[in-house]
């Protein structure tokens, strides 16, 4: 059985669009089950009058909740996909400017899921992230247009 090309891309769209949608939600709750690791990425990257690394953790966790959400739901996919794009590249930013600092710890981007991993590889993962939301924002308009 051969698939075409144009019905193997929607459904390596959908399968992307959930992947997108699962790193966000995965990533906001595993910073709920093990919240230190980003705390202390945060006052590394912060200045030390920054006082509220906490409020800072807890709009990121927010974040990414609804990001999560709106690219599960058909009816803010495509916002959702461009929010997330905006903030994947916002973190690489981030990820970048700690590089440069040498911050010590790792980000603690996906929580317990991340403590091993270093600045070089959250980068290059937030990278690929953001080619895959390219990607899907790409076919997601192909595909309205063709309806």
């Amino acid at each position: 059985m051969e698939i075409s090309w144009p019905k193997a891309a929607q459904i390596l769209t959908v399968g992307i669009t959930y992947l997108l949608a699962s790193v966000f939600l995965i990533s906001a709750i595993s910073k709920m089950l093990a919240p230190d690791g980003f705390r202390v990425f945060l006052s590394g990257i912060l200045p030390p009058f920054f006082l509220s690394y906490n409020t800072l953790s807890y709009l990121l966790i927010v974040l990414e909740i609804t990001l999560g959400s709106m690219i599960l739901s058909s009816r803010t996919r495509g916002v959702g996909l461009f929010a997330a794009l905006v903030t994947l590249l916002g973190f690489t930013a981030v990820l970048l400017y700690a590089s440069v600092v040498q911050v010590e710890s790792s980000c603690g981007c996906f929580g317990i899921l991340s403590d091993r991993s270093s600045i070089e590889v959250d980068i290059v993962r937030n990278l690929v992230l953001s080619l895959c939301c390219v990607f899907v924002i790409g076919n997601e308009d192909k595909r309205v247009m063709t309806k």
